[in-house]
């Protein structure tokens, strides 16, 4: 902490994304940018939308409202095909099971780039953002007095981890510079001390449940309070895609009934403008709903999706009482009213998702007497009410501006890492280390015999530490001893893998994957068997694992397992 006098938080969500930071003086005294604004409407947000415009070089043109504008403008110019325009692609890190550098993203034409770049792009472009706001704040200042901390879901497997932290250094962030946090963890940290009318999470021996909705994914785990500043992680992270983009899903679905299926298609392919215009109006009016039975919504419909459904159906409007909606829909010129039982059809399947998975956490930790709700969805009106409804017995917090829970909780990590005290382990670990043939669980195919007459299995894999355990911030050891197979060998490859599984065999398994390898060479002449000591040291963040060789040399690799 004494390189950088400012700690900066960059949350990159799936529909919105920003930044928050404070100094080391303050720590407290968190700031965000301004208001960001839609230059074609009256809406406005705390964050920008993740929207990502790049020049015909691939190099860095717009994000946010300011990409949808100038996206449109090129569309109306025609121009827009030199270009690569990405949206709301953070869900690809989420969806993709076999993540690595070359893995790509879809621009809206259907061209890819690899995710790493567009990930980096971003980012650049919220650091830039960043340090201008702080050159004027702070005259002499520079990126080499920051502390960047991106902010990362706990579901997420450790490779989509690592693309981030590959995409902040593409962005220019020094790696020194660069550390990952959970976005609940994150949360917890920044709502400790919020007051409510029954009761506050800062009591030592709190238990509470932490739901961070986003647009994309829910994040749920359990902490307790331990002490001022202090906190254990219960339940390791769980969660799925229950986020708010479900609820658009939904919306445009509906319009594809509505409207027809290529009326939506050729709006979005022809008019871009019109398109995102309908789509920022849609995210006023899902702002509002509520449980009112009388309350009706009117979503404007432009003249060119009018023409469009024409085109494809002259009698669209009359035919829309056949569609069988849940609900009623009425044309009105321009306009479309639908009543509130549609408007929270839309919420519906992503709600009870959320319901669902706070029921099962909730039968397993029967000491949680609260529920803690951030991230953009948890300002939804409809969740708060259906959370409230169905968990009668449980206090549920809502902290004002519950959107920037993440962010500006990222910022006070930043500025004290050790706050977070304990962490379950969401993974199991293993070694490659030689393990002894069982003929009651290893394939007879893999049975071998080493030069020092050991009976050992082939590419099996011996558990090092189960995934659900509990890591404090002093660390946990295990110790293990490690011999050579074979005679004429000066060293030993010790690899590590990583599964969810507790109970993998071998290294060549689907759900096996590697974590890196050390290099660990031998003292003693050729032909003598060795002892080399080995010690694994699981720490909050990290694994550090050093061997020991019969002659006393040490060699030492770490492991950051929230990469």
């Amino acid at each position: 902490m004494t390189d950088w006098f400012v700690v900066a938080a960059i949350d990159f969500g799936t529909t919105y994304s920003g930044y928050a930071f404070s100094f080391r003086s303050h720590p407290n005294d968190i700031h965000t940018p301004q208001t960001w604004c839609a230059g074609s409407s009256s809406l406005a947000s705390l964050k920008a939308p993740t929207c990502l415009l790049l020049n015909p070089d691939k190099s860095l043109n717009s994000f946010g409202y300011e990409a949808q504008d100038k996206y449109v403008n090129l569309v109306l110019e025609e121009k827009h095909r030199a270009y690569f325009y990405f949206e709301r692609f953070k869900m690809t890190l989420h969806q993709e099971k076999n993540l690595s550098r070359r893995t790509t993203i879809e621009d809206i034409l259907g061209r890819t780039l690899p995710a790493i770049d567009v990930f980096g792009k971003s980012i650049k472009y919220l650091k830039n953002h960043f340090l201008t706001t702080l050159k004027n704040r702070v005259s002499g200042s520079s990126i080499n007095d920051v502390l960047f901390v991106l902010t990362v879901p706990a579901i997420w497997r450790d490779s989509a981890k690592e693309i981030m932290r590959e995409a902040a250094l593409n962005a220019g962030i020094p790696p020194r510079q660069i550390t990952l946090a959970l976005e609940p963890e994150a949360a917890s940290i920044m709502c400790q001390n919020i007051p409510n009318e029954d009761c506050t999470i800062s009591l030592p021996g709190t238990q509470y449940l932490i739901a961070d909705i986003g647009g994309g994914t829910g994040d749920f785990t359990v902490h307790e309070i331990l002490g001022k500043d202090t906190i254990k992680e219960i339940s390791k992270a769980s969660g799925g895609a229950y986020g708010g983009i479900n609820v658009d899903l939904n919306f445009l679905q509906f319009l594809q009934k509505v409207m027809g299926v290529n009326a939506l298609r050729q709006l979005k392919n022809e008019e871009m403008e019109d398109y995102l215009d309908l789509l920022r109006d849609f995210e006023i009016k899902k702002r509002t709903v509520t449980n009112e039975e009388e309350k009706t919504y009117v979503v404007k419909l432009s003249a060119s999706f009018n023409k469009f459904a024409r085109d494809n159906n002259p009698n669209f409007q009359r035919e829309i009482k056949y569609l069988r909606l849940k609900g009623t829909a009425v044309f009105l010129k321009d306009k479309l009213k639908i009543d509130a039982v549609i408007m929270r059809g839309f919420f519906e399947n992503s709600i009870n998702d959320i319901l669902d998975h706070i029921k099962t956490l909730l039968e397993r930790y029967k000491n949680v007497k609260h529920i803690l709700l951030v991230g953009g969805y948890g300002e939804c009106t409809l969740l708060q009410e259906a959370i409230r409804k169905k968990f009668r017995n449980k206090t549920l917090i809502v902290p004002q501006d519950c959107g920037l829970a993440v962010v500006k909780g990222a910022v006070l990590f930043g500025h004290k890492p050790e706050r977070m005290s304990s962490r379950i382990l969401r993974y199991s670990y293993f070694t490659n280390l030689r393990q002894d043939f069982d003929p009651s669980i290893h394939d007879i195919k893999r049975k071998a015999i080493s030069d020092f007459g050991d009976i050992f299995c082939k590419g099996s894999v011996l558990r090092i530490i189960a995934a659900g355990t509990a890591i404090d911030s002093t660390g946990l050891q295990k110790k293990m001893s490690v011999y050579p197979l074979y005679k004429d060998t000066d060293h030993i490859w010790c690899e590590i893998f990583y599964s969810e599984k507790n109970d993998l065999l071998y290294d060549d398994s689907e759900d096996c994957k590697s974590l890196g390898t050390i290099r660990i060479p031998m003292a003693g002449k050729k032909g003598e068997r060795e002892r080399c000591k080995a010690v694994f040291t699981f720490g909050l963040t990290s694994l550090q694992l050093k061997v020991m060789n019969s002659a006393g040399k040490e060699v030492e690799k770490s492991f950051d397992l929230l990469e």
